[in-house]
């Protein structure tokens, strides 16, 4: 039988320091809430990373994830067209 020996400690790397969460914190200054929109704009590339490799999702049907790109789809658009009309006001001032 053959003799258990102990793992090195593993090393603890320091994280980046992140953003705060904008979905818990608040947002009160200008500078706040542009951090905030980074941030969401950060969880939302994540999140069109995983929906573009959804075919490669294993245990979930076609027709799930079928469904779920679609709706993905038509709320992205939605957003979108929202979002482009705020940037369109304020650029015609």
């Amino acid at each position: 039988m053959a003799t258990k020996t102990k793992a090195p400690p593993r090393t603890v790397t320091p994280t980046p320091e992140l953003p705060p969460d904008p979905v818990v914190t608040p947002s009160w200054t200008t500078e706040d809430r542009i951090a905030h929109i980074q941030a969401l704009g950060r969880k939302l590339e994540e999140h069109v990373r995983f929906v573009a490799a959804v075919e490669g999702l294993r245990g979930t049907s076609a027709e799930a994830r079928g469904k779920a790109v679609v709706a993905f789809h038509e709320r992205l658009l939605a957003l979108e067209r929202s979002l482009g009309q705020i940037l369109e006001e304020l650029r015609l001032g």
